[in-house]
């Protein structure tokens, strides 16, 4: 559990006051966090800004493979690298790994992203393969940012934003506390496990549910 508010932080966007760009958390994971939890401990009516903002990447990239069907496929198969290096830290932290931006299933659906240009690291591919994975990669970058894509809302005190890490994008709007306070305490969870206890209660209530797909990395 952590708490996202501004700290002065230099090291980390997330504690400062300052407009944080679209990204998924901790993507230079092997398995980044299905499920992030946001909750709104402090939000002072004082404050300015500080909005919310999501964007369904799925739909992002769906738009992507039917306006430049070659560009999807090269963000598919041209990986990325993402890392976090702090060895000045309590806990020094060294992890690297690469991998698409686009996962596909063996069904050719899409069933999951990785976004975070600011843990992105120099590409670690083939020459040949570059200039095609940054014009593809500039093309989907530009979808994300058109403003009809994005869910732009204020959290309340007391208000918990539950979103799958996975396929959404999410940022923040700059602020100032003016005197106040803004607060959230974050989270992750298993998607997996989720489903799990979602399924397994509908049973026990006997309450008819969906097995639900979840863009786990698998179209089932």
């Amino acid at each position: 559990m952590f708490d996202v508010t501004d700290t002065g932080s230099t090291a980390n966007l997330a504690y400062t006051s300052v407009a944080l760009p679209l990204h998924m958390d901790v993507v230079h994971l092997e398995a980044a966090p299905g499920i992030q939890l946001l909750h709104a401990m402090e939000f002072d009516d004082c404050v300015e800004g500080g909005n919310s903002i999501l964007i369904d990447m799925f739909e992002a990239v769906r738009i992507l493979r039917e306006t430049a069907p070659d560009d999807f496929q090269v963000l598919t198969r041209v990986p990325a690298t993402w890392s976090i290096t702090d060895y000045q830290k309590q806990d020094p932290i060294h992890v690297l790994h690469r991998k698409t931006i686009i996962n596909l299933d063996y069904d050719g659906k899409v069933v999951g992203c990785a976004w975070n240009p600011g843990t992105e690291q120099t590409l670690r591919v083939h020459e040949e393969d570059v200039d095609d994975f940054y014009r593809a990669y500039k093309k989907l970058h530009e979808i994300t940012t058109r403003k009809e894509l994005q869910f732009n809302f204020r959290l309340y005190r007391g208000d918990l934003l539950l979103f799958n890490n996975r396929r959404f994008l999410h940022a923040r709007d700059a602020y100032k506390i003016n005197g106040g306070r803004r607060r959230l305490q974050g989270t992750y969870c298993s998607m997996e496990e989720l489903r799990n206890k979602y399924v397994i209660l509908g049973r026990k209530l006997n309450i008819p549910v969906v097995d639900t797909i979840i863009g786990n990395g698998s179209a089932v």
